[in-house]
């Protein structure tokens, strides 16, 4: 299950063994784009540098290739769905019903 997006910045390093630390996290899934060799190198030293920290941590790649593609589909089926009205109306019904629960 994803956590979240961690901007690629100065603070990546520590937001990320926060992450870490907080799910006790083993496992990491990669995101391994297999045409671009240079991508490849950094996704490489990365996880080299977390390795350092947590040794135990397990890596697992997978091909990432056309994924953004797959996704703004989905994205674009939704938007034009007749039914997104519906299904954010059962949204906000489910907060009110959370938020009068925990009065």
């Amino acid at each position: 299950m994803p956590v979240g997006y961690i901007a690629n910045d100065g603070g990546t390093m520590f937001e990320l063994a926060n992450i870490i630390e907080q799910y006790q996290i083993k496992k990491m899934v990669i995101w391994w784009p297999t045409k671009q060799k240079d991508i490849q190198q950094k996704i490489d030293k990365f996880i080299d540098e977390i390795f350092l920290i947590y040794p135990q941590m397990v890596f697992v790649k997978v091909d990432e290739d056309y994924t953004s593609v797959e996704a703004a589909a989905q994205t674009w089926e939704f938007k034009k769905a007749r039914w997104k009205e519906d299904v954010i109306a059962a949204m906000k019904i489910l907060e009110r019903y959370d938020e009068i629960s925990n009065s």
